[in-house]
């Protein structure tokens, strides 16, 4: 048989690729969607990503390039961060003890003011969740049914002002009522009256007191919020007073 009958005879392939690497192509392909959702599903601790980083930097040998005079603090990047943590940590706790010596300081100046005699069973201080609060009469403060300070009061308010200066803490002033409806000419109910002697409270402070009007806030609370209850005449001039919380730890 002559070579050009054999040549005949011989089957021919297509032409490119073999047929093998299409089913190759998409098992690779199956084998990245694989490892693509392996991936999302895991979760990187970002710390321990830097110290491997760090590490790695350090087996291969790694050049930096020289910062001139300045150094780095230290070659991992997990040692830097946790010096930052520490510097704003000890920041913190700075503030904090401030702070806490600061709310002690000015307790013991109210403690000295509610212990004078001229003013025992007048004002007192109460410790809350909301800080430091104090208590004064009504009577002391106000002639009755009346929103303008006596001049006891006003002298008072001048201590109170001096004290609140020498620290940054917020001020409520919240004026309370009895429940005795009040209806005159001047306030048609007791919140108007509660509201009214707050207000004149907080005037004074950032008037002669000269204290900063966004560390206060003035509220009237009528006869809704009582520290004696019963309808006696004691229980009542317990609910007549004023009172001036020092938010403390804000």
């Amino acid at each position: 048989m002559s070579d050009e009958g054999l040549e005949a005879m011989e089957p021919r392939g297509e032409a490119g690729a073999p047929v093998w690497m299409a089913t190759f192509a998409d098992m690779m392909s199956l084998l990245l969607c694989f490892f693509v959702l392996l991936l999302s599903f895991a979760s990187i601790d970002i710390v321990k990503f830097r110290d491997m980083l760090g590490s790695l930097d350090e087996a291969f040998g790694v050049e930096r390039a020289d910062p001139g005079p300045f150094r780095a603090s230290t070659s991992t990047p997990v040692a830097l961060l946790d010096q930052e943590r520490t510097v704003e940590s000890d920041a913190e706790a700075d503030m904090a003890a401030a702070s806490s010596e600061q709310d002690r300081e000015l307790e013991a100046r109210i403690r000295g003011v509610t212990e004078r005699e001229d003013l025992r069973g007048l004002v007192e201080s109460v410790s809350g969740d909301r800080g430091l609060t104090l208590r004064i009469k009504g009577a002391f403060m106000f002639e009755s049914g009346s929103g303008k300070i006596r001049l006891a009061g006003m002298a008072l308010l001048d201590e109170i002002a001096a004290m609140a200066a020498q620290t940054d803490h917020r001020i409520s002033i919240e004026g309370h009522t009895d429940d005795v409806p009040i209806n005159s000419p001047e306030f048609q109910t007791n919140w108007h009256l509660s509201t009214a002697r707050a207000v004149a409270g907080l005037l004074y402070l950032i008037g002669p007191g000269k204290l900063d009007p966004s560390r206060i806030s003035a509220t009237g609370y009528a006869h809704t919020r009582p520290i004696a209850w019963g309808q006696s005449d004691e229980a009542r001039r317990e609910n007549r007073r004023l009172e001036i919380v020092f938010h403390v730890g804000s």
